[in-house]
């Protein structure tokens, strides 16, 4: 068993785009999927220091390195949702090619 417990996100997977009679496009999604033993950093707000210089990090969360997931999905986490912005990384150990974890920026999807 393993020591770490981390928290349960939900994966809400891209199931389809469709397009209505008018042409606007419609992204269909499948079950929402449990995920146990996630890692999630919320990010920071953004912070303006002197001299007009800004900061901000993005939402991030850690999956186990076979955990399915596709830059179209949408991730549950605390209550809020999230879409995928960007490539999803997924991580070797380079001495030994074990795979190590899956790391996937977010961005809050308003709405």
């Amino acid at each position: 068993m393993s020591r770490f417990r981390g928290e349960t996100v939900h994966r809400l997977p891209y199931a389809s785009t469709i397009r209505n009679a008018h042409g606007a496009e419609t992204v269909l999604r499948g079950i929402p999927v449990p995920v146990d033993h996630a890692g999630f950093d919320p990010g920071q707000s953004v912070e303006t220091f002197d001299g007009g210089q800004r900061v901000a990090s993005a939402p991030v969360l850690y999956l186990g390195f076979g955990q399915a997931a596709d830059a179209r999905d949408q991730w549950r986490c605390r209550g809020s949702l999230y879409e995928v912005d960007g490539e999803i990384d997924r991580w070797r150990n380079p001495y030994t090619g074990r795979g190590v974890g899956t790391v996937i920026t977010l961005r809050r999807v308003s709405g």
